[in-house]
C-alpha cells in the first residue's frame, strides 16, 4: 500500500524532534562563563551519562568543535559535605587534566584521599613543561619552572608549605625562608628590567631597587624602607603575560620625603609620552594624570592642584565617561562617582550634567561586566522620568517614574526594600493606625513650631542622633556599650523649649504577640523573652493569676534564662493581664497592670521585656532648649545638619511602620497585641506557679 507523502514527512519531522529532545537530555552545554546554555549558545559540552568504576564517575568536557577540555574522576559528596576540589556535589579523585583549545596539555593535578598528592604540571601551549610543584597533603614541597625550549628557568624549596631556599618562577629570591630580592626581564629577553636587592635578614629592612631600560642601562636606582621608597621615583611596567616578565615601561614618577613630588610621565606600549605632569604632595598638581579607583581608569587634566578641564573614565580599553571640570567642579558631559544603589553599598554612577546639574539617563553601572545595573532620568538636578533596576541577566527587577525629584508610580529598591507608589504616594502594607495613640500625639504637638533637620547627640564611645521634621515628629537612636535605644514620637517647640513625647507601648515595660496555633488543643502557650528584667511578671488568664518563677526565692537566686516556654491548660482564653511587681518580702504586691486590649482567639504568646522602657521615660523627660538652630543639651550647643529626601523618607518608615515593636514577628506568624497601661495596688494571694517545658 503507497504511503502518502505528508505522512512520511510527519513521520520525518517527528524522528528529527525526538533526536533532538534525547541529544539534549543525553548532553549538558555550558556557555563560555560555564552557566548551562542551550547549543546554539554553547562553548563547551558535557556527554550523559558518564562512565562509572564503583563510586567513581568520570567526568569529561569539551570544546564545541569535539575537543577534549577536561578530564577527572570524582567521588559523589554526601548531602553535609563539602569540598573545595570538584565539580559541584563531587570531589577530585585521582589525575585531572585541563586541555588547551588545540589538544595539548593545560594543567595536571592529583588528589588522593581528597587532598592534593602527588606532582601538579602545568604545560605551555606547545606541549612544553611550564612549571612543576610537588605537592604532598595539600602543601607544596618544590618547584621547577622551565622555558618553551626546556630549560631549567628556576627551582625553589618550600618548608611548612612556605618558600624556603631558592627562586620562585616569578623570580623573586628566598633564603633561609626570608624573601631577599626579586628581579622581572623584559619579555621575551633575558635582559633585566628591575632587580631588588635585599639583606639576608630580608627585605622588610632597608633595601635598593634598581630599574633599567632596553639596553641594560640603568634608568633609576632607589633606597627603600621595606616597601616605601623614600627618594627617587616610582616606575610601572606594563605587564607581561607570565609573571616575572613585563612589556616596558608605562609610568614614572618622582618621589620625595616618601610622597609623590616633581615630575611625573606617562607613556604608551611603544615607548612614547602619553601624558605628563608634576604631583605636589602626592596629589596632582599641573598636567594630565591617570589614576585608578575601583578599577576604573581616569585621565584628569589639573592646573593648580584643582580638576580643570577634561577627565576621561575608562573600563580597560573602553571610555564610559567624558566631561569637563571648571575650578574643580563637574560641568557639562558625563562623569562617574561611587553612589549607593539598591543596598548598602555604593557603586559607581555614570552621570549626565549640564551646567553642573544632573539631565537625561544616569546609569549605575557594573564594571567587571560592563553592563547597566539601573538607571534613572534627571531635569535639572531633580529626578524625573523613567527609573528602573535590573539583575546580572538584564531582567527588570524594579520599575517606576519619577516626578520632581520623587517617586510617583511605580516601584523603586532602596536599602534592599522594595518600595511602592501610587500617583506620588507611598503605599505601605501592614501598617496599622492607633488612632487613640495618634490623637494623643496631634494634640500633644498643636501650636508647636516645627524644625526639620538632624543633630549629632553622640559622645566618648557613645553613638546618637536625633532627627526632626517639619510634621513635627522626632526619630531619636543611641548606642552606647550594650544598650541599643531607639524612640521616636511628637515633639511641642516654643519659644525656644522643646519637649517631647512617646508612644505609651514604647514605655510599656513589656510587650506582647499573639496567635492560634492549631496544634495546640485545649491549651494555651507563653514563650517569655526575659533580657534581664529584674523580675518576671504575674499573668492573670481569664481570672486565674500565674507565676512563670518561685516567687518565694531571692530575685538574685532566680533564673536569668533569657527564653523560656509554658503551657497551661486552658480552653479559651478571653483576658490577659501583666502584673508588674513591686520589691516585696512578702507575697506578690503589684504596682501596675497591662491589660490585653483583645486577645482574639490566640492560644500562643509571645511575652517579652522591653529592655529598654525605662531609660525611653528618662528621655522623654529630658529638657531641651534651641538657640536659633543649635540644639542646647546638657549645656552644649549642637548644630544642625540639612536632611536628605532619602533620610526623610528612612525615618517616616521607622515611624509610619512602627518599627520599634512591629505589627508582626516571625514570618508574620504572630500579631502585636495592644496593652493598656492601669496603676494597680493590688495584693495576689492565689497563685499558681508554672513549670517550664522541656525542650
Amino acid at each position: 500500500m503507497p504511503i502518502k507523502f505528508s505522512t512520511v514527512c510527519l513521520f520525518l519531522i517527528t524522528m528529527l524532534y525526538q533526536t533532538t529532545m534525547n541529544a539534549q537530555k543525553d548532553t549538558i552545554y555550558y556557555d563560555q562563563d560555564w552557566d548551562k546554555t542551550t547549543k546554539p549558545n554553547a562553548h563547551f559540552y558535557r556527554p550523559l551519562p558518564m562512565e562509572q568504576d564503583g563510586d567513581r564517575t568520570l567526568f569529561k568536557d569539551y570544546y564545541i568543535d569535539g575537543t577534549l577540555q577536561f578530564e577527572a574522576w570524582q567521588k559523589k559528596l554526601d548531602t553535609t559535605e563539602t569540598a573545595f576540589f570538584g565539580s559541584d556535589g563531587y570531589f577530585y579523585d585521582g589525575t585531572v587534566i585541563w586541555y588547551y583549545a588545540n589538544g595539548h596539555k593545560k594543567t595536571e593535578v592529583n588528589y588522593k584521599n581528597r587532598k592534593q598528592n602527588g606532582p601538579e604540571i602545568t604545560y605551555y601551549e606547545n606541549g612544553a613543561i611550564k612549571k612543576e610543584l610537588e605537592m604532598i597533603e595539600d602543601e607544596q614541597q618544590s618547584s621547577k619552572s622551565y622555558t618553551k625550549d626546556g630549560k631549567l628557568r628556576t627551582e625553589l624549596q618550600f618548608k611548612n608549605g612556605r618558600p624556603e631556599e631558592g627562586i620562585s618562577d616569578c623570580f623573586i629570591q628566598y633564603k633561609e625562608g626570608a624573601k631577599i630580592g626579586e628581579q622581572l626581564y623584559y619579555e621575551n629577553t633575558t635582559l633585566l628590567a628591575y632587580e631588588r636587592v635585599c639583606p639576608d635578614k630580608g627585605c622588610y629592612a632597608e633595601n635598593t631597587q634598581i630599574y633599567y631600560d632596553k639596553k641594560g642601562g640603568i634608568l633609576q636606582e632607589n633606597t627603600c624602607d621595606g616597601e616605601e621608597i623614600i627618594e627617587g621615583a616610582e616606575i610601572v611596567f606594563f605587564e607581561g603575560d607570565d609573571c616575572g616578565y613585563v612589556k616596558g615601561i608605562k609610568s614614572i614618577t618622582t618621589i620625595k620625603n616618601g610622597d609623590f613630588n616633581g615630575p611625573y610621565t606617562r607613556f604608551d606600549t611603544d615607548g612614547n609620552v602619553r601624558y605628563s605632569g608634576t604631583y605636589k604632595m602626592h596629589e596632582p598638581y599641573e598636567g594630565t594624570f591617570e589614576t585608578t579607583e575601583n578599577y576604573l581608569t581616569y585621565v584628569t587634566i589639573y592646573t593648580n592642584g584643582t580638576k580643570n578641564g577634561t577627565e576621561t573614565v575608562w573600563n580597560k580599553e573602553k571610555k564610559i565617561a567624558e566631561g569637563v571640570y571648571i575650578e574643580g567642579v563637574k560641568q557639562n558631559g558625563s562623569f562617574v562617582v561611587q553612589r549607593q544603589f539598591t543596598g548598602w553599598s555604593k557603586i559607581p554612577i555614570i552621570l549626565n550634567l549640564k551646567d553642573g546639574k544632573e539631565e537625561g539617563q544616569q546609569k549605575f553601572y557594573n564594571t567587571a561586566r560592563d553592563i547597566t545595573m539601573g538607571y534613572y532620568h534627571a531635569k535639572a538636578g531633580k529626578k524625573d522620568g523613567a527609573y528602573a533596576v535590573f539583575d546580572y541577566d538584564g531582567e527588570v527587577l524594579a520599575q517606576a517614574t519619577y516626578k520632581d525629584g520623587k517617586p510617583f508610580d511605580g516601584e523603586v529598591l532602596i536599602n534592599d526594600e522594595y518600595r511602592l507608589y501610587k500617583n506620588g504616594e507611598r503605599v505601605r502594607e501592614n501598617v496599622v493606625v492607633d488612632a487613640v495613640a495618634q490623637e494623643r500625639m496631634e494634640a500633644f504637638s498643636k501650636g508647636s513650631d516645627t524644625i526639620e533637620g538632624g543633630y549629632n547627640m553622640g559622645g566618648f564611645e557613645m553613638a546618637g542622633s536625633i532627627i526632626f521634621l517639619d510634621t513635627h515628629q522626632f526619630f531619636f537612636s543611641l548606642s552606647v556599650g550594650s544598650l541599643d535605644l531607639t524612640t521616636y514620637g511628637a515633639y511641642h517647640l516654643k519659644n525656644g523649649t522643646l519637649k517631647l513625647q512617646v508612644p505609651e507601648e514604647q514605655k510599656q515595660d513589656f510587650v506582647v504577640y499573639g496567635k492560634n496555633d492549631p496544634t495546640l488543643k485545649d491549651t494555651v502557650q507563653i514563650q517569655y523573652y526575659n533580657y534581664n528584667a529584674r523580675s518576671k511578671p504575674v499573668l492573670q488568664l481569664n481570672k486565674q493569676w500565674v507565676t512563670l518563677e518561685d516567687v518565694t526565692q531571692q530575685e538574685e537566686e532566680r533564673s536569668s534564662q533569657r527564653n523560656e516556654t509554658f503551657q497551661i491548660d486552658l480552653k479559651k482564653l478571653s483576658t490577659l493581664k501583666i502584673g508588674i511587681k513591686s520589691p516585696s518580702d512578702k507575697g506578690i504586691q503589684l504596682n501596675s497592670l497591662l491589660e490585653a486590649e483583645t486577645v482574639n482567639d490566640y492560644n500562643s504568646f509571645i511575652i517579652a521585656y522591653n529592655v529598654s522602657s525605662r531609660e525611653i521615660k528618662q528621655f522623654e523627660n529630658a529638657t531641651f532648649t534651641f538657640n536659633g538652630e543649635n540644639l542646647v543639651s546638657d549645656g552644649k550647643e549642637k548644630q544642625k545638619r540639612s536632611l536628605s529626601e532619602a533620610d526623610k523618607e528612612n525615618v517616616l518608615d521607622y515611624i509610619i511602620e512602627n518599627r520599634a515593636f512591629p505589627n508582626t514577628i516571625q514570618n508574620g506568624s504572630y500579631t502585636k497585641v495592644k496593652l493598656n497601661s492601669k496603676a494597680s495596688t493590688q495584693k495576689i494571694k492565689k497563685y499558681t506557679q508554672l513549670m517550664k517545658t522541656e525542650e
